[in-house]
């Protein structure tokens, strides 16, 4: 977790306190509209995000993994499984610019 992480969480909490202190109630972030505005948002932003030949073909799926410090060669290890086990059909079969295949 970075910082920006925790001012995330914090920012998001402080809107909360904020609208109640306001006169609102929880109530008001449970209604119909709140919900349009978030899956809508969702929605309409991940559009933008995606072309429509990516999103036809469903949505990119992504991992993040960490080990201790200096134990590299266990996420290559992790990395290269993952690979054999989508048999490289990774991407659209496309190899990135920056490959272990390629160095």
């Amino acid at each position: 977790m970075d910082i920006m992480t925790g001012a995330g969480l914090v920012g998001g909490l402080a809107v909360i306190v904020l609208m109640v202190f306001m006169g609102g109630d929880l109530g008001m972030f449970l209604s119909d509209h709140a919900a349009i505005i978030i899956f809508g948002g969702s929605g309409a932003a991940t559009m933008i995000r995606f072309p429509l030949s990516v999103l036809m073909h469903g949505l990119p799926l992504g991992i993040q993994a960490q080990a201790k410090q200096a134990n590299d060669g266990l996420l290559l290890q992790l990395a290269a499984q993952v690979e054999r086990a989508i048999g490289g059909k990774w991407n659209d079969g496309k190899v990135p610019t920056t490959h272990v295949t390629q160095g």
